[in-house]
């Protein structure tokens, strides 16, 4: 097919294809008949759909010609809502083959794609009344798919964040006043990513880089939330909450940068003491449970409150966030990992496992799953068989020395004493704190050496 087709044909022709129905919300032609027939060019209709960056909704062929009686193509509408994230304006994009219209906001520009393919020239001002027409189109368009989606909170989630001490009445707010074109904020966009490569190359000053950015751009969320997180990763959690807070005032109906700020809020705690600490466990918990309030669906912050359940000593709290984040995204070894690790502490020996194996099932190289499963053969005092997962796990992660500590008790708990002190001296050699393992392995090398 060398004509343009919109996205909304693909899935029923897909249907049509395989001897299935499509369903009646379903109204894109079957592809198929294009090839197997001469084009209809008296066909009209309208078809919605959507793709990854927005929406594509579709063809409308009315059998119009332009002024010298060419005829036009079915209309092609496109649009984006991505821009938002960086606080710029929306974008629709229609064409009827002869004129390209990309509407952002309250500007619109128009093309000839007959005498400017490349669409390097703007004719909006030689060509008035196209460009007129086209976006009013491209709004109506636009108009008919936004009135049918559903942007407004409803009652009980606008009460649950009020109640958590968050206000938001709508789902997605309106572009701010004079949000800029994103085609004039390419500069910006490649600024921000060569910031993004720096930060994840350590490079020095890719911090101070995001922060200037941030600071040029305060309307955009993924600036701001991007320098907050690379704040965290630098070890200032305090300068990263304040940044964290500030967003979430600032876009309350924003349930990532909610669960963001939560995770912020939890490191700050774990590095805290006392009221301090609770107090920030308790913001971590509540901004979690807002992001639930806006995305009952969200996986990663179901998962966020079982981590602060199991702060708290409450396992039992644990498994059933972690068994619900597991039930929504069931390909993220992480959650069954957790799922594992918080049912062994409700002594769910068997329910632990089944978690643990489900993990190494989605990501064989799932260290913590692997090490959680030798644990459980020690506690079962299968030491010779624990050891094994112990060594896969530290495969996987060699870093892990928890897996290390646990390789030693394991093959001193099975005879292998001169494996065990080895396993010891690696943890003893380890780099970084872990002052836990560290202190538990030179206990445990201390006693080998008296028994001899």
């Amino acid at each position: 097919i060398d004509d343009p087709v919109s996205l909304s044909e693909i899935a029923p022709t897909i249907l049509r294809a395989a001897g299935v129905a499509p369903p009646d919300v379903m109204k894109g032609r079957d592809l198929l008949e294009m090839v197997r027939l001469k084009p209809d060019t008296t066909e009209t209709g309208v078809a919605a759909g959507r793709d990854s960056g927005g929406r594509d909704s579709g063809r409308r062929d009315s059998g119009r010609r332009d002024s010298g009686s060419v005829p036009l193509q079915p209309d092609l509408y496109s649009e984006t809502e991505y821009p938002r994230v960086a606080g710029w304006s929306p974008l629709q994009a229609l064409t009827d083959g002869r004129w390209m219209a990309i509407r952002a906001g309250a500007s619109t520009e128009v093309y000839d794609l007959q005498n400017d393919p490349r669409e390097e020239h703007d004719a909006s001002l030689a060509q008035p009344a196209v460009a007129a027409a086209m976006a009013s189109r491209a709004e109506a368009l636009h108009a008919s798919a936004t009135t049918s989606q559903a942007h407004s909170l409803s009652a009980d989630a606008a009460e649950r964040l009020r109640a958590l001490g968050y206000v938001a009445g709508t789902l997605q707010p309106a572009p701010a006043s004079g949000a800029r074109n994103p085609a004039t904020m390419i500069a910006t966009w490649n600024d921000f990513e060569a910031a993004l490569s720096a930060l994840t190359a350590h490079v020095p000053d890719a911090v101070g880089a995001l922060r200037r950015l941030a600071s040029a751009n305060p309307g955009a969320p993924v600036l701001q939330a991007t320098y907050a997180r690379a704040l965290k990763e630098a070890g200032q959690v305090q300068a990263a909450l304040a940044i964290y807070r500030q967003a979430a005032r600032r876009w309350p109906a924003d349930a990532t940068l909610l669960h963001d700020l939560a995770v912020s809020a939890r490191d700050a705690a774990n590095g805290a003491h006392g009221t301090t600490a609770r107090a920030m466990r308790d913001e971590a918990r509540r901004t979690d449970q807002a992001a639930l309030a806006l995305d009952p669906n969200s996986a990663i912050a179901h998962n966020g409150l079982g981590l602060l359940a199991i702060d708290d000593d409450q396992p039992g709290e644990a498994v059933k966030a972690f068994e619900r984040a597991a039930a929504i995204d069931p390909n993220n070894a992480w959650y069954w990992t957790n799922l594992g690790n918080a049912r062994r502490a409700t002594g769910d020996r068997g329910g632990a496992e089944q978690a643990f194996r489900r993990a190494l099932d989605v990501d064989a190289r799932a260290a913590d799953a692997a090490n959680g499963l030798g644990v459980l053969l020690v506690e079962a005092h299968r030491a010779a068989e624990a050891a094994p997962w112990f060594e896969r796990a530290i495969g996987a992660a060699p870093d892990l020395v928890e897996a290390r500590l646990n390789l030693g008790i394991a093959l001193q708990q099975s005879g292998q004493v001169a494996r065990a002190a080895e396993a010891y001296r690696a943890v003893l050699a380890a780099r970084g704190g872990h002052d836990r393992e560290k202190q538990a392995a030179a206990t445990l090398l201390a006693a080998l050496a008296s028994a001899r």
